[in-house]
């Protein structure tokens, strides 16, 4: 505001950057103007203030209460005027005004004693009366000439309000309907009908219905996750049409199973969030700062340590988990939110904990927020601004608590003093399919009544086009190529750091591989322990070799099936909240489990050697320990491939023992590969057991002679190699071959996982 008398509001409206909607909410807090001045009415006095529809603004009064800085303090709280000012408080009265709710940022104005004619200057310690006195706006323009540095503090109001007005976005949407297919020649299924309504900025919204009504529906349809079916009418923004990308960085959605990673802690949690979500050019500091700031807000300060849990390892309570899962959220500021059902499965307490924090939330950030509950308690349901009931798909009720109350009884249900307010409003609204034809149509006789006499004022259709559609704050651009690979390997730094926490903290698993490994060793090494070179160590050696093959590919195959099935629905849910791509989180996975596979395998490949006696010669061990890692290697990538078909871990692991049984019955062991069937003898050259098992068994028998004391007897390990048919196959082919095998099975668990663990793509558009 510049002291020539250039209104702030008219800078505001010359800039067209603000919708309607938040140019209305920011005229709210600037003192009236001359009527000769355009948009104004001198219908009531010669400087009340109108809106652009004609309705009145409310005037500035004076107040003697407290306040606190710009934008610190809680909606509906009035603001302080600088200290440097030395003035008392003034405030504006905002009980007619649609968005009082939302109004916590008032502009910094002189209070009126400053201005009285008995000429008590600017900066004046007189005090106020109790009774609001409204501001004359002459004295107040001179007051402003008269001091300089006074205009400054006013442009910092106004650069905060401009700021908060941009920031906030109202939702509005007019006759929306939604349908299912049920079938080719069928009529389509609807699920809402002709529903109008608009969620503002600092406005806690309940969604109310009984089963059936279209309450999740609606949800979904206003937050763009509907993935099938037909979406009618039309659905804004502050006047402008929603677009994809900028649409899915201004909102949140919380899912009403609390799906998160139950081994990290609330703070590790957030912290993975921020990192992978904000923006690259915030510095590590700053997102910490964010982090502290989100924990504070959802009171999870005495659990930031703790891990989330699950049923067997127990972690924070239910409430705690749903305030954890709305912080993931909050984390990218997100200027509308959407909840399905947070306080299903909480008690009452911890209930009311979550509906408040999300309200003090909506109220100090000026967000939109609805969410959809399920049979309310009475002192949560009075928490909301407003309710949205629906019946039948249809809307029934909009407005306050008191408001559906007093709808009712004037239609002729009268309110029991001792019944719950939801309990009341919901049996009004809900039948079922043993109710008497009267009740159903009683039931239609009140959503027509609603649509007939009440939604088209309260809720009339656009009368201006949309305009261009929303952007989020600043231009999308696409990052070149060298920041898309420094930020694929920042991301997979921070994922592979994620799944080392997870290995760490699964004590049962690592319990289970050191074990196994102990196990293994002394129990085959027992067994064959230093075979000679007489004619029975023949079969110990191929059994030796065999065996160890067979356990090797077992082992680590039937420890990654496992992974994926049970992470599916996570990997999903986090993909679709764009915190990673599909090879991110594919590869973090791959390597990070494979460190502490390979060690395991080392261990295991190495003692046994020596325990068994084999060949003592440093090439041959070479290879010997070569195809062993490379046989691991696929092991690990088959089971990551298998893990993202599996639709579970049961199924997976079926799957697993199918895969290793047909592999180690065509790895030449059992049956030599002369005698396959022609038809099945393909099978062999796809087995890495085979590819294994043969070259193993060349690099081990090659050169061996074994005492022969009589006639029948096999003299050397030609012969083995020979009579067992493990010679068509080079071991150099057979490392090549490990090879491509391991990278065909790499590259199918990848598109498996993509294609698996793909979001649903969101539907915005009619």
């Amino acid at each position: 505001m510049a002291s020539n008398d250039a209104s702030v509001l008219e800078r505001l409206r010359a800039k067209g950057q603000i919708s309607a909607t938040a140019f209305t909410q920011v005229t709210q807090q600037y003192i009236a103007r001359p009527s000769s001045t355009a948009g104004y009415s001198d219908s009531n006095s010669p400087h009340s203030l109108t809106s652009l529809n004609g309705e009145p603004l409310p005037t500035l009064a004076t107040t003697k209460p407290p306040m606190s800085g710009l934008g610190s303090q809680s909606p509906g709280t009035p603001m302080s005027t600088p200290k440097s000012l030395g003035r008392p408080p003034s405030t504006a009265s905002d009980s007619g005004s649609p968005h009082s709710n939302v109004s916590s940022n008032r502009a910094l104005l002189p209070s009126s004693a400053s201005t009285k004619s008995s000429g008590s200057t600017l900066g004046s310690s007189t005090p106020i009366s109790d009774k609001p006195k409204t501001t004359r706006v002459p004295d107040y323009l001179e007051s402003l000439k008269s001091a300089a540095y006074y205009a400054k503090e006013v442009q910092v109001a106004e650069s905060k309000i401009e700021k908060f007005a941009e920031d906030s976005i109202t939702l509005q949407w007019r006759n929306v309907g939604y349908a299912l297919p049920k079938g080719r020649g069928k009529e389509p299924k609807r699920i809402l009908k002709n529903l109008s309504g608009d969620a503002r900025p600092g406005e806690v919204i309940a969604i109310l219905g009984g089963s059936g009504a279209g309450k999740t529906s609606l949800l979904n349809v206003l937050a763009g996750r509907v993935t099938s079916g037909v979406i009618t009418g039309d659905i804004r923004i502050n006047n402008q049409k929603r677009e994809r990308h900028s649409w899915k960085r201004l909102v949140g959605y919380v899912e009403q199973d609390d799906l998160i990673d139950e081994t990290l802690t609330v703070r590790e949690l957030l912290t993975l969030v921020a990192s992978l979500k904000l923006p690259e050019d915030m510095t590590a500091e700053e997102k910490l700062q964010l982090v502290d700031e989100v924990i504070s807000q959802m009171r999870l300060n005495d659990c930031e340590n703790t891990i989330i849990g699950d049923s067997v390892n127990r972690g924070i309570s239910g409430g705690e988990r749903k305030r954890a899962h709305i912080a993931m959220e909050l984390i990218t500021s997100p200027k509308c939110m959407f909840f399905d059902e947070p306080t299903t499965g909480l008690d009452s307490f911890n209930a009311y904990r979550v509906i408040d924090a999300i309200r003090e939330t909506a109220k100090s950030g000026n967000k939109t927020m609805m969410m959809v509950v399920h049979q309310p308690r009475e002192e949560i349901l009075a928490m909301f601004d407003r309710i949205i009931l629906l019946s039948q798909g249809r809307l029934a009720f909009t407005g306050n608590l008191e408001d559906a109350i007093r709808h009712f009884t004037t239609l002729g249900f009268p309110f029991p003093m001792s019944t719950n307010p939801g309990d009341y409003l919901l049996d009004i609204t809900t039948t079922d399919h043993s109710a008497t034809a009267r009740r159903a149509k009683t039931i239609k006789n009140i959503t027509n009544h609603w649509r007939d006499h009440k939604n088209q004022n309260i809720y009339p259709p656009f009368s201006i086009p949309p305009v261009e559609a929303l952007k989020a704050s600043g231009e999308i651009q696409t990052p070149s190529h060298l920041k898309n690979v420094l930020r694929n390997i920042r991301r997979w730094t921070i994922l592979s750091r994620r799944n080392w926490i997870h290995t760490m903290r699964d004590k049962d698993t690592t319990l289970v591989l050191i074990i196994q490994t102990v196990t293994v060793i002394f129990l085959f090494g027992w067994l064959f322990w230093q075979q000679n070179l007489d004619q029975p160590s023949i079969p110990n050696r191929l059994g030796i070799l065999f065996f160890l093959g067979l356990e090797r590919f077992l082992m680590g195959l039937f420890l990654i099936v496992r992974i994926l099935p049970s992470q599916r629905a996570l990997i999903v849910r986090e993909r679709g909240k764009s915190m990673y791509t599909a090879s991110e989180i594919y590869f973090s996975k791959y390597f990070t489990d494979l460190i502490t596979i390979f060690i395991q395998h080392v261990i295991v490949l190495i003692a046994l050697y020596f325990m068994v006696g084999l060949q003592v010669d440093a090439s041959k061990f070479g290879i010997y320990f070569g195809m062993g890692i490379l046989l691991s290697l696929i092991a690990h990538s088959l089971g990551y491939l298998l893990g993202a078909i599996a639709p579970s871990v049961e199924v997976g692991l079926v799957m697993a023992t199918m895969s290793a049984s047909i592999f180690g019955m065509f790895s030449g062991n059992m049956v030599t590969p002369s005698n396959i069937p022609i038809w099945l003898r393909w099978i062999i050259y796809v087995n890495p057991l085979y590819y294994t098992f043969s070259s193993w068994s060349q690099n081990e028998f090659t050169g061996l002679v074994f005492n022969c004391p009589g006639r029948g007897c096999i003299p050397d390990g030609a012969t083995v190699l020979s009579y067992r048919d493990l010679q068509g196959v080079p071991i150099v082919f057979a490392a090549c071959a490990l090879c491509g095998l391991w990278l065909v099975f790499t590259l199918l668990g990848y598109l498996a996982i993509r294609g698996k663990t793909r979001a649903p793509r969101i539907k915005l558009f009619v």
